[in-house]
């Protein structure tokens, strides 16, 4: 009965978490729900789960699902955690598979690419801004994530008139964004 309970319960983090520190209010849910393990205990897994290697929520599950029942239970809890990414990623290659030709798919995809390093660099900013001014200073420094949705809206389409690589013209944003310091 444990392991199934283990397996609903990492489920439903894995289908609603989107995994990572997103997690962890659904693990605290456990500590209210079950006697598998106290707070105190808890609080130790977060602090090995943040320093070991891997993902967050794959370490959280495997502490606490061996916690909870051992060996088994941490296979259980980890399998239980990536099944629904794993099946919803199935079913989404499925669906674009019949869609790899269209002309807008491609496009949109294409679009996507530079977009996709514009709101990676903005984290990255945004981290070693709260790193660096505290969190009183983040809200300033969050505003610079609208930045590569403007980026996305100039570039996507000389990226589809062009059509050359979007690293190009990544490039050539980022290079833009330096001279007038945006």
């Amino acid at each position: 009965m444990t392991y199934l309970l283990l397996f609903i319960e990492f489920f439903k983090i894995g289908f609603f978490a989107i995994g990572g520190l997103a997690s962890l209010p659904f693990i605290f849910d456990l500590v209210e729900k079950y006697d598998w393990f106290t707070g105190p205990e808890l609080a130790n897994m977060i602090a090995v789960s943040q320093s070991t290697p891997g993902p967050f929520a794959i370490n959280i599950a495997t502490f606490a699902g061996y916690e909870t029942a051992g060996i088994g239970g941490a296979l259980v809890a980890i399998i239980a955690l990536i099944l629904p990414s794993i099946t919803i990623s199935l079913l989404i290659v499925k669906v674009l598979i019949n869609w790899r030709n269209n002309k807008f798919v491609e496009m949109a995809f294409s679009g996507l690419r530079p977009a996709t390093a514009g709101l990676i660099a903005a984290i990255s900013i945004s981290l070693i801004s709260l790193a660096v001014c505290g969190t009183e200073q983040l809200s300033i420094h969050a505003s610079i994530a609208i930045k590569p949705l403007i980026f996305l809206l100039v570039l996507t389409p000389f990226v589809i008139y062009f059509q050359k690589n979007p690293l190009i013209f990544v490039g050539l944003g980022a290079l833009v964004g330096i001279i007038f310091q945006f």
